[in-house]
């Protein structure tokens, strides 16, 4: 049988300033990071999964477009039944040069009608490439299902794109 071991206090200290060493480094780095972030000519700031505008979401009162929507509406829901809504953010965007197209990471992704099943989705989706779509229980974002043809990255010709961003109390999949 092995006797326990214990670290004398010099090595205990050694270990403790490695891990202050690692968080300080950790700190400095996560700084650089950020400070690069903000330097950086991006330009989709914001949340990263949400409607376009027009997108029609199904209410406890039928179909409504997405800026039509507000706090307190029910919205239908897949599994916890007719929920409300919690807040609705707004997110224009702009192009930084109109004379360019949209880059790629700020493109929505337009998922054709009945691209993932007779009538699923029932009209044409615009999403951004980051927000889940529910396939067979599973989430996945929108831009890995990206096939070039009935599920593609939207060209505009906007200078403008508006998305729109719907909470609720608790995660839940809703109908768009």
């Amino acid at each position: 049988m092995t006797k326990p071991s214990f670290l004398n206090s010099r090595e205990h200290r050694t270990r403790r300033n490695i891990v202050k060493v690692g968080a300080i480094l950790g700190a400095v780095a996560l700084a650089k990071v950020g400070r690069a972030r903000a330097a950086a000519p991006l330009v989709f700031r914001g949340p990263l999964s949400c409607l376009l505008r027009g997108t029609n979401v199904r209410t406890a009162a039928g179909d409504r477009k997405v800026e039509d929507l507000s706090i307190g509406d029910l919205l239908q829901t897949e599994f916890s039944g007719v929920r409300p809504i919690q807040w609705i953010a707004r997110f224009p965007i702009k192009k930084s040069d109109p004379s360019r197209p949209w880059p790629k990471e700020a493109s929505p992704v337009r998922i054709a009608r009945s691209a993932l099943a007779p009538d699923v989705p029932q009209a044409d989706l615009v999403i951004t490439a980051p927000h889940a779509v529910l396939i067979d229980g599973l989430l996945i974002p929108a831009g890995n299902l990206v096939n070039g043809t009935t599920i593609r990255l939207e060209a505009r010709e906007e200078d403008e794109l508006e998305f729109f961003h719907i909470k609720m109390e608790s995660h839940d999949a809703i109908f768009a």
